[in-house]
């Protein structure tokens, strides 16, 4: 990223002004709260704490507050690179599991007559922290301890749960190639003044900006094993804008009677992108509004003043999917660290018109609907979806129907920091792609098996 300077801090840790390529491990820092768990993750991974700050450690109850968060942060900043990118892995790997799916399978495989398993599972509301616990039993088991693979599992229970479910995805966009300016103090104030604009009810003095530089997307490798062109093609940058924006409506018990709260939760608008390509995602759970925050990241961090036609948006055309050749082309067109491709869902629609009356105005109108179906076929199925379709959907032709979304799983093969596994892909018509519960390796990925196969298209 270029430089820039007079940055004012967005966070009170000071996170990504220390560890500005650690995003994760920032996170994680931030949000577990078993911290004993990440003083044994630290100490596994060769980094010694000093006395001073290892007593505040132990002392805080609940989350590190940020002042010890500070001063842990130069401490991670002084490892080695191979060091820093595990721990940014593993970071990443625990947060994924972070949804309802990863929770549960995480809790699923604690045993409450194991004795360490139960004070793991009696943390109230720690999530994160019995996720580190299933990867510090697996990689660094103690000596009494059995070990196992449970993490591991946990991540497959977690894509299998997915798999059924119909998943929220980013939008995409096609940018000016370049480098990402560096966020500073008058960029900070820009996105504020456009974000309130859509967010009139957000406050401006609890409105938190991030940005951070992920530049390890390939295996970890050292300083001189990575040439210039290989660098840059590895980096991909974010920026986080995080405000109480969305209304929450929830009954509490307080003093012996049900009394309903309303309230601002916190909104995460997530910006994404490849500086070697200018592709943008945008992920915000306001979908209607995601145009208008790609507009916002143009105006104000690319300082672009043309039109938002520049910003083209990057389409998923899956009519490829209503003919069986597609299987073939699976096969065929499969780029390297991807080894298999199933088809688990297609959700087809049917357009048609109907001809109403409009009471309200006497008049008649023309309505555009549209009936859906999805065809899906169970993961241990041994005949492909087109079969399914055929012999029990009895549909023997899809090339009548609108293919609305396809569910895909992609075995991707082993890697050095990581053992084969599944991921899920959803395309949703016309432009979503379910990439906020993948690591950013395994989502570029992804992103080239489609271009291969000839599924993304710009506009």
């Amino acid at each position: 990223m270029t430089t820039s300077g007079g940055a004012k801090p967005g966070s009170a840790d000071h996170g990504p002004d220390l560890l500005p390529e650690m995003e994760h491990f920032v996170w994680l820092v931030r949000k577990i709260k078993s911290i004993p768990l990440l003083r044994r993750l630290l100490r596994n991974e060769g980094i010694h704490l000093p006395d001073k700050l290892a007593d505040k450690m132990d002392k805080a109850k609940g989350i590190l507050p940020p002042t010890v968060r500070k001063a842990l942060y130069p401490l991670i900043a002084e490892a080695s690179v191979v060091m820093c990118q595990r721990l940014e892995r593993i970071a990443e790997r625990i947060e994924i599991l972070g949804d309802e799916y990863g929770k549960q399978a995480v809790l699923s495989l604690l045993d409450e007559n194991d004795e360490s398993d139960a004070a793991v599972f009696g943390r109230y509301c720690d999530p994160h922290g019995r996720a580190l616990y299933l990867y510090l039993e697996q990689e660094y088991p103690e000596k009494h301890r059995p070990g196992g693979r449970r993490f591991d599992h946990a991540e497959r229970v977690q894509v299998m749960n997915r798999q059924w479910k119909s998943e929220t995805y980013s939008s995409h966009y096609r940018g000016p190639a370049g480098a990402t300016p560096t966020l500073d103090a008058a960029m900070m104030e820009g996105l504020k003044d456009r974000i309130l604009l859509l967010y009139p009810k957000a406050s401006r003095d609890d409105m938190l900006i991030e940005q951070f530089s992920r530049r390890d997307l390939g295996p970890p490798r050292l300083p001189d094993e990575v040439d210039d062109e290989a660098a840059a093609s590895g980096v991909l940058d974010t920026l986080t804008v995080t405000f109480n924006g969305t209304e929450i409506h929830y009954p509490k018990v307080e003093h012996g009677e049900e009394i309903a709260h309303d309230d601002l939760a916190a909104l995460s608008i997530r910006y994404s992108r490849e500086p070697t390509t200018g592709a943008l995602s945008v992920f915000s759970e306001d979908r209607e509004n995601r145009r208008d925050l790609a507009a916002i990241f143009r105006d104000v961090v690319l300082a672009s003043g043309s039109e938002i036609e520049d910003l083209p948006m990057i389409e998923f055309d899956l009519a490829a999917f209503a003919s069986p050749d597609m299987l073939g082309k699976l096969v065929s067109e499969r780029i390297d660290g991807i080894d298999r491709i199933e088809i688990l869902q297609i959700k087809v629609a049917h357009p048609f018109r109907q001809r109403t009356a409009d009471e309200a105005n006497d008049r008649e109108i023309i309505q555009e609907l549209a009936s859906t179906l999805t065809l899906c076929r169970d993961r241990r199925d041994a005949r492909d979806i087109y079969a399914v379709a055929r012999q029990d959907y009895r549909i023997s032709d899809l090339s009548s129907y609108v293919v609305a979304q396809v569910k895909l799983v992609m075995r991707i093969g082993n890697q050095a920091h990581r053992k084969a596994h599944n991921v899920t892909v959803q395309l949703t018509a016309p432009n979503g792609l379910n990439d906020q519960g993948k690591t950013k390796s395994d989502s570029k990925r992804v992103m080239a098996q489609l271009e291969r196969i000839g599924l993304v298209h710009q506009f």
